[in-house]
């Protein structure tokens, strides 16, 4: 990426209308929405380059989702490998559960994918730098930020020189130890989980007979581990750091070797790409949110990988926001919208982090007995594989912005002009299946006040039948669909569900 010769002189006094501070994945991705709506957007990331080496490895289908709203899925996906299912194996190698991946979702697109995290930074670093008004520059970090009017007034540095910036809106993207975060004294809850676990990435010669394709984890009470298939001939493993054990103690090459021993043989390694201990934790910001100040990804939530939700989480972080942040700012809707960020996402990424945990604490127990009485457990329980560990990814809770009968991201059928995502945009959709379910004047109001898509099924033949067959599954003749892709709401008159958003936003 082409980087300012002198980026203090470039941005030093330059206004904004959303700063991003942190260039992972989630950030860019932020970055590319808001640059939809037409936000001049500066990203600014306090490393000199995209980080080389791999971290996360998974995303699921609402991650891709947002990659084909900002523009790049193809190339993404190009760069992909799915995930073929995940296999809980006892300590000696008996299958006690298999969470297999599911065969449809709601958009079409595959429900799991593995992928090398420089690969998908360069990737999305490339997208976002061709969508107008946005700007990405490295070694620039945020010092501090105070409100000055309706603006924020920040503080960065470059190569030591420190400089201001405006801007309406800034988001920290920046991390577990979040300087935005910090500053704007939001908090972080803790949830009382910490595991530390060596992470060991390896390009592979080969793929012997030996090594396991699908996702691997074995509750084995003598170490716990798991085993990935990553693309482009990598292979992830993790090992849980057992008591005693140092950091050193389980990243030099030979002790890589000697925990790896039961798959691979060296000859098998073309390169240890990295091995590294972290400590997995569970937390999450008090508050999302203080005035034009927001927190997204690992800056307002930590999740342990066992549910490989991390990064789909953070995705999720910003195709919430954006789209709040984009109507605020144009006065499309109140700042009560801004509310409801944190209020949707805090008790979403809950579910996520305390189950999490509770896998974690059920599969990595180093005593053999208690393991032993959780396997047969698992064995004798009567239920078939697939049910003996579940998650699904919960719905919204009701809100201002999510009725009763909403809360449930949207279908993406064929319309005939592309997936219905494709429709939807970055704006409300309004599907119904009769001009009476509009309402009398509900339609022109959504219509002429937000730019709402209002259409009629019947206007989709090439999906009509499936779009009504849904609407009738939820006992509904309209329905509101966010720009995020939940479903704002299913009823019968689009009246209805007008007279609630207006309560809500009052």
């Amino acid at each position: 990426m082409a980087v300012a010769s002198n980026v203090r002189d470039e941005l030093a006094g330059s206004q904004w209308d959303v700063v991003v501070a942190g260039l992972g994945p989630v950030g860019v991705t932020l970055c590319s929405l808001l640059g939809k709506y037409g936000l001049r957007t500066l990203g600014i990331d306090r490393e000199r380059s995209i980080y080389t080496l791999p971290r996360a490895g998974h995303v699921d289908h609402t991650v891709l989702r947002t990659l084909e709203e900002i523009g790049c899925l193809d190339e993404v996906l190009a760069e992909m490998i799915p995930n073929r299912g995940m296999e809980l194996l006892g300590g000696g190698g008996e299958v006690l559960a298999r969470i297999p991946v599911a065969p449809r979702t709601p958009s079409g697109l595959p429900a799991s994918m593995h992928f090398h995290q420089p690969v998908l930074e360069r990737l999305l670093r490339e997208n976002a730098e061709r969508i107008a008004g946005i700007t990405l520059r490295n070694s620039v970090r945020l010092v501090s930020f105070e409100p000055a009017g309706d603006l924020e007034r920040i503080v960065l540095e470059h190569e030591e020189q420190s400089f201001e910036v405006r801007s309406r809106f800034l988001v920290g993207c920046d991390g577990a130890s979040s300087v935005t975060r910090n500053h704007a004294g939001l908090g972080f809850r803790d949830y009382g989980f910490a595991e530390s676990w060596v992470v060991i990435d390896l390009i592979l010669t080969q793929f012997p007979d030996t090594l396991r394709r699908d996702t691997t984890f074995v509750a084995d009470p003598k170490r716990p581990h798991a085993m990935i298939e990553m693309p482009g001939m990598r292979y992830r493993f993790e090992f849980m750091v057992l008591p005693g054990e140092t950091p050193e103690s389980v990243t030099n090459e030979a002790a890589v070797h000697r925990l790896i021993s039961g798959w691979l043989q060296p000859h098998h390694i073309r390169k240890i790409e990295r091995a590294i201990v972290y400590t997995f934790r569970g937390a999450q910001a008090e508050s999302w949110r203080k005035g034009n100040v927001a927190v997204a990804g690992d800056a307002a939530h930590l999740t342990p990988p066992f549910l490989g939700q991390g990064l789909c989480s953070g995705v999720r972080d910003a195709a919430n926001l954006a789209w709040k942040i984009a109507f605020f700012l144009s006065g499309r809707l109140p700042s009560g919208i801004l509310e409801t960020y944190g209020s949707e996402r805090g008790p979403h990424i809950d579910n996520v982090i305390t189950t999490s945990i509770e896998i974690a604490r059920n599969l990595c127990m180093l005593d053999e007995s208690l393991a032993q009485t959780r396997d047969r457990a698992m064995l004798e329980s009567g239920l078939p594989e697939e049910a003996r560990i579940r998650f699904k990814l919960g719905e919204l809770r009701t809100g201002p912005l999510v009725m009763p009968s909403g809360g449930m991201y949207m279908i993406s059928p064929q319309t005939g002009e592309g997936p219905l995502d494709r429709l939807i945009g970055g704006n409300f959709m309004i599907l119904a299946r009769s001009t009476e379910a509009l309402g009398s004047e509900a339609a022109l109001a959504w219509w002429q006040a937000l730019g709402a898509n209002v259409r009629l099924t019947g206007s989709l033949p090439a999906c009509a039948a499936v779009l009504d067959a849904w609407l009738q599954k939820r006992g509904g003749d309209v329905a509101v669909i966010r720009p995020d892709r939940y479903v704002l709401g299913c009823e019968k008159s689009l009246d209805a569900i007008t007279a609630y958003v207006e309560a809500g936003m009052r």
